[in-house]
Protein backbone atom coordinates (compact mmCIF):
# COMPACT_ATOMS: atom_id res chain seq x y z
CA UNK A 1 0.00 0.00 0.00
CA UNK A 2 2.98 2.29 0.58
CA UNK A 3 3.62 2.27 -3.18
CA UNK A 4 0.12 3.58 -4.08
CA UNK A 5 0.65 7.21 -5.15
CA UNK A 6 -2.63 8.70 -3.93
CA UNK A 7 -2.23 7.14 -0.47
CA UNK A 8 1.06 9.00 0.03
CA UNK A 9 -0.93 12.27 0.11
CA UNK A 10 -2.95 11.21 3.16
CA UNK A 11 -2.19 12.20 6.74
CA UNK A 12 -0.56 9.51 8.86
CA UNK A 13 -3.73 9.13 10.95
CA UNK A 14 -5.99 8.78 7.92
CA UNK A 15 -3.62 6.30 6.31
CA UNK A 16 -3.44 4.22 9.50
CA UNK A 17 -7.23 4.13 9.85
CA UNK A 18 -7.60 3.13 6.19
CA UNK A 19 -4.98 0.39 6.49
CA UNK A 20 -6.72 -1.11 9.51
CA UNK A 21 -9.85 -1.48 7.35
CA UNK A 22 -8.11 -3.49 4.63
CA UNK A 23 -8.83 -7.22 4.36
CA UNK A 24 -6.11 -9.56 3.01
CA UNK A 25 -7.03 -11.86 0.15
CA UNK A 26 -4.96 -14.38 -1.77
CA UNK A 27 -5.57 -15.62 -5.29
CA UNK A 28 -4.06 -18.82 -6.65
CA UNK A 29 -2.24 -18.69 -9.98
CA UNK A 30 -4.83 -18.24 -12.74
CA UNK A 31 -7.73 -17.68 -10.33
CA UNK A 32 -10.40 -15.17 -11.40
CA UNK A 33 -11.27 -12.53 -8.79
CA UNK A 34 -14.29 -11.19 -10.66
CA UNK A 35 -15.74 -11.15 -14.16
CA UNK A 36 -16.65 -8.26 -16.39
CA UNK A 37 -20.29 -7.33 -15.84
CA UNK A 38 -20.50 -8.62 -12.25
CA UNK A 39 -21.41 -6.20 -9.48
CA UNK A 40 -18.76 -4.96 -7.09
CA UNK A 41 -18.53 -3.16 -3.76
CA UNK A 42 -14.76 -3.48 -3.16
CA UNK A 43 -11.55 -1.83 -4.24
CA UNK A 44 -8.32 -3.82 -4.33
CA UNK A 45 -4.62 -3.06 -3.83
CA UNK A 46 -1.99 -5.44 -5.26
CA UNK A 47 0.46 -6.34 -2.48
CA UNK A 48 2.48 -8.95 -4.38
CA UNK A 49 2.22 -10.90 -7.59
CA UNK A 50 0.44 -9.77 -10.73
CA UNK A 51 -3.15 -9.65 -11.97
CA UNK A 52 -4.37 -9.45 -15.54
CA UNK A 53 -7.07 -7.01 -16.56
CA UNK A 54 -9.21 -8.70 -19.22
CA UNK A 55 -11.64 -6.98 -21.56
CA UNK A 56 -14.28 -8.31 -23.90
CA UNK A 57 -13.73 -11.90 -24.89
CA UNK A 58 -10.92 -12.31 -22.38
CA UNK A 59 -8.64 -9.94 -24.32
CA UNK A 60 -5.64 -8.97 -22.14
CA UNK A 61 -5.73 -5.21 -21.58
CA UNK A 62 -2.85 -4.88 -19.12
CA UNK A 63 -1.09 -6.47 -16.17
CA UNK A 64 -1.06 -4.81 -12.75
CA UNK A 65 1.77 -5.34 -10.25
CA UNK A 66 2.52 -4.53 -6.63
CA UNK A 67 1.55 -0.95 -5.83
CA UNK A 68 -1.32 -0.98 -8.33
CA UNK A 69 -4.98 -0.69 -7.43
CA UNK A 70 -8.28 -1.32 -9.17
CA UNK A 71 -12.01 -1.27 -8.51
CA UNK A 72 -12.10 2.23 -7.04
CA UNK A 73 -15.35 3.07 -8.78
CA UNK A 74 -17.09 0.36 -6.71
CA UNK A 75 -16.40 2.18 -3.43
CA UNK A 76 -17.21 5.62 -4.83
CA UNK A 77 -20.54 4.69 -6.37
CA UNK A 78 -23.69 4.96 -4.29
CA UNK A 79 -25.00 1.71 -5.79
CA UNK A 80 -23.20 -1.55 -6.64
CA UNK A 81 -21.18 -0.90 -9.78
CA UNK A 82 -20.80 -3.29 -12.71
CA UNK A 83 -17.21 -4.28 -13.31
CA UNK A 84 -15.93 -3.06 -16.67
CA UNK A 85 -13.20 -5.71 -16.90
CA UNK A 86 -12.36 -9.13 -15.49
CA UNK A 87 -9.45 -9.57 -13.07
CA UNK A 88 -7.40 -12.77 -12.97
CA UNK A 89 -4.18 -13.73 -11.20
CA UNK A 90 -1.39 -14.44 -13.65
CA UNK A 91 -0.31 -18.05 -14.07
CA UNK A 92 3.16 -17.19 -12.75
CA UNK A 93 2.12 -17.51 -9.13
CA UNK A 94 -0.18 -16.49 -6.30
CA UNK A 95 -1.31 -12.90 -5.77
CA UNK A 96 -1.75 -11.13 -2.46
CA UNK A 97 -4.37 -8.39 -2.46
CA UNK A 98 -5.81 -6.04 0.11
CA UNK A 99 -9.53 -5.39 -0.24
CA UNK A 100 -11.32 -2.24 0.86
CA UNK A 101 -15.09 -2.60 1.03
CA UNK A 102 -17.53 0.22 0.36
CA UNK A 103 -18.71 -0.02 3.98
CA UNK A 104 -15.15 0.24 5.37
CA UNK A 105 -14.41 3.17 3.04
CA UNK A 106 -17.58 4.97 4.18
CA UNK A 107 -16.57 4.42 7.83
CA UNK A 108 -13.20 6.07 7.19
CA UNK A 109 -14.94 8.93 5.37
CA UNK A 110 -16.84 9.82 8.54
CA UNK A 111 -13.56 10.91 10.12
CA UNK A 112 -11.76 12.00 6.95
CA UNK A 113 -14.32 13.33 4.43
CA UNK A 114 -11.59 14.76 2.17
CA UNK A 115 -10.44 11.20 1.43
CA UNK A 116 -13.36 10.92 -1.00
CA UNK A 117 -11.95 13.73 -3.15
CA UNK A 118 -8.49 12.15 -3.09
CA UNK A 119 -9.89 8.81 -4.32
CA UNK A 120 -12.11 10.54 -6.92
CA UNK A 121 -9.06 12.33 -8.31
CA UNK A 122 -7.07 9.08 -8.40
CA UNK A 123 -10.00 7.27 -10.05
CA UNK A 124 -10.37 10.02 -12.63
CA UNK A 125 -6.67 9.88 -13.49
CA UNK A 126 -6.73 6.08 -13.69
CA UNK A 127 -9.85 6.09 -15.90
CA UNK A 128 -8.46 8.74 -18.23
CA UNK A 129 -5.28 6.70 -18.69
CA UNK A 130 -7.33 3.54 -19.24
CA UNK A 131 -9.57 5.20 -21.82
CA UNK A 132 -6.56 6.47 -23.74
CA UNK A 133 -4.64 3.21 -23.60
CA UNK A 134 -7.42 0.62 -23.71
CA UNK A 135 -10.35 1.43 -25.92
CA UNK A 136 -11.40 -2.20 -25.40
CA UNK A 137 -12.55 -1.30 -21.87
CA UNK A 138 -16.08 -1.19 -23.23
CA UNK A 139 -19.43 -0.82 -21.47
CA UNK A 140 -21.48 -3.71 -20.17
CA UNK A 141 -25.29 -3.54 -20.12
CA UNK A 142 -26.35 -0.80 -17.68
CA UNK A 143 -22.77 0.44 -17.30
CA UNK A 144 -23.13 2.09 -20.75
CA UNK A 145 -24.01 5.52 -19.39
CA UNK A 146 -21.21 5.45 -16.81
CA UNK A 147 -18.56 4.57 -19.40
CA UNK A 148 -19.97 7.14 -21.83
CA UNK A 149 -19.78 9.75 -19.06
CA UNK A 150 -16.18 8.81 -18.30
CA UNK A 151 -15.19 9.08 -21.95
CA UNK A 152 -16.88 12.50 -22.32
CA UNK A 153 -15.93 14.11 -19.02
CA UNK A 154 -13.09 12.07 -17.61
CA UNK A 155 -15.21 11.68 -14.49
CA UNK A 156 -15.61 8.10 -13.17
CA UNK A 157 -18.74 8.96 -11.21
CA UNK A 158 -22.31 9.72 -12.24
CA UNK A 159 -22.96 13.45 -12.15
CA UNK A 160 -25.15 13.21 -9.02
CA UNK A 161 -22.34 11.59 -7.01
CA UNK A 162 -19.78 14.33 -7.48
CA UNK A 163 -21.81 17.24 -6.18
Amino acid sequence: VKAVPFLRQLSADCKLLLITRLRPLQLAAGQVLFRRGSFGREMYFVQSGEVEVLGRGGHLLCTLQSGSYFGEYAILSEHPARRTASIRATVSGPVELLALTKQAFDNVLREYPNLRHTVIKAAKNQWQAAMRAMDDLAPVNDADSSIQNIRKTGNPLPMSSTA
